[in-house]
């Protein structure tokens, strides 16, 4: 079987932000791209 790594070897906590950084501006813009060329989303998604 595989041996997890850990990705937090010295045990501190993590903190997280709040809210998670997002642009509405950029998630349409992506959105109407993928939608015009379906090529696009091969693109990004590597």
């Amino acid at each position: 079987m595989n041996k997890v790594a850990e990705i937090n070897p010295t045990g501190a906590e993590i903190q997280l932000p709040d809210t998670m950084p997002h642009s509405i501006e950029a998630e349409q813009q992506l959105l109407g791209a993928i939608l015009t060329n379906n090529e696009i989303y091969d693109r990004v998604a590597s």
